[in-house]
């Protein structure tokens, strides 16, 4: 991949089963820790930390996506569509595979049931791995949108160079 394109991806994390291997969580720490550098030196003024911090508390929050009680069946559920359905189950810790039927029943098993209650066979394997895999992705998803414009600058640079050549 060039690195013009590659500029145009690395924000976007993949949404696949590779991204819970160990090279991913090493590439996304990796790129986390060169974010970070690169932020201090580029806007030394901001703080950082609490920026940071921040965005740990607002995934925190965000652990109940979908408020349960305003469905009343799974099919109105799977009204709301695929990617919200994964981002509710995937904020709760339960496993986001399946058809959509699955996952929207799932989901709406916690409706009645406490998580504490629930069977092991709805939880994801890894759970921990998955949610320091899913903070680390919202850190930075966080930095990149801060330095959208340096990201920007940085592409047209890339493609008036390449240009050139």
């Amino acid at each position: 991949m060039e690195y013009s394109a590659y500029l145009d991806v690395f924000s976007h994390p993949p949404c696949n089963k590779e991204k819970f291997s160990k090279q991913y969580r090493k590439y996304m720490k990796d790129l986390l820790g060169y974010l970070i550098v690169f932020f201090k030196r580029t806007k030394p003024s901001q703080d950082l930390d609490t920026i940071l911090s921040n965005v740990e508390i607002g995934f925190e929050e965000q652990e109940t996506v979908i408020d349960l009680d305003d469905y009343e069946t799974v099919e109105e559920l799977i009204d709301l569509g695929d990617e919200k359905l994964k981002e509710a189950l995937d904020a709760l810790g339960l496993k986001v595979g399946g058809t959509m039927q699955r996952r929207a029943e799932r989901l709406f098993l916690t409706k009645h049931t406490p998580l504490e209650k629930m069977d092991k066979k709805h939880f994801a394997k890894n759970q921990k791995s998955v949610r320091e895999i899913a903070i680390i992705e919202a850190k930075v998803k966080k930095l990149c949108d801060l330095l959208d414009e340096t990201i920007e600058r940085t592409k047209q640079n890339v493609e008036k160079k390449q240009a050139l050549t």
